[in-house]
């Protein structure tokens, strides 16, 4: 897959935007005896991907507090998808890159 292929592919979020950013999306939930940490990798343009880092981010801040190691690592993730959210930007050699796998 080249870059001339990437041009061609719209947004699996929106359907509008063109593929053009990459972000991996960590999250942690906190249960009362147990967590669940998750991380999942998200492509497609640069607004749907910031929606989907910002949406976790609020996720986590709401849900990732109700156990001990949540407590402790869900500060960090929330900071994580924060930043990220505000510096993702168009990288069609990354979006290639995780495509291809």
């Amino acid at each position: 897959m080249d870059s001339n292929v990437l041009a061609n592919l719209r947004c699996p979020m929106c359907q509008q935007g063109p593929v053009e950013a990459t972000a991996t999306v960590a999250w942690i939930r906190g249960f009362i005896l147990a967590y669940q940490f998750s991380r999942k990798v998200v492509i497609g343009c640069v607004p749907c991907v910031r929606k989907q880092l910002l949406a976790e981010a609020g996720k986590s801040a709401l849900l990732g507090w109700f156990s001990i190691s949540a407590l402790i690592a869900n500060p960090f993730l929330i900071t994580y998808n924060l930043i990220r959210a505000a510096t993702v930007s168009p990288n069609q050699q990354a979006v290639l890159q995780r495509l291809r796998g």
